[in-house]
């Protein structure tokens, strides 16, 4: 597909470019490498890190219905307390929206940067939030904010 779109290209602008009716090779040549340089949104390099992006929303979407289901089910009104039922939502609710927001990651300036800082304010925020709303355990609360402060990071590795 590269190949017929480099020949494509370089068909048409020979028929509207003079200086290609002309024979400048070397005008050819450059425009050549911007077709090749240009070939989509992402590098050959970033698409290896892309498609495992993909894949980590993939999974992390799968682990997100699977423990909304368990909570939802588990989790009644009446049989615990109602602020562990909360955090559990809490949880639940920022692993989706960024499960969702991970899917975009290769098409930013760095995915692997903003993947993952995703995954890792995920893990810490959203784990948090699970361990304690299902075991009643303080221990790993204070790692929350520092969650919440990975996701915000990453979001504003989207701007820079």
């Amino acid at each position: 597909m590269k190949d017929s779109l480099r020949e494509s290209t370089v068909d048409w602008i020979k028929r509207f470019t003079p200086s290609f009716r002309s024979g400048a090779k070397e005008a050819q040549q450059v425009v050549v490498r911007q077709v090749t340089a240009s070939d989509g949104p992402m590098a050959p390099a970033g698409f290896a890190a892309g498609r495992l992006l993909v894949s980590v929303a993939g999974i992390s979407g799968v682990l997100a219905v699977g423990l909304g289901a368990y909570g939802a089910h588990v989790l009644r009104p009446g049989q615990q307390q109602e602020h562990l039922k909360l955090a559990f939502e809490a949880g639940n609710r920022y692993h989706f929206f960024h499960t969702l927001a991970l899917l975009g990651a290769p098409l930013t300036r760095r995915p692997n940067l903003f993947g993952g800082l995703l995954c890792l304010g995920m893990l810490l925020f959203s784990g948090s939030c699970y361990y304690y709303a299902l075991t009643e355990s303080d221990a790993v609360r204070k790692v929350t904010p520092y969650g919440g402060m990975l996701l915000i990071a990453a979001w504003a590795s989207i701007i820079f």
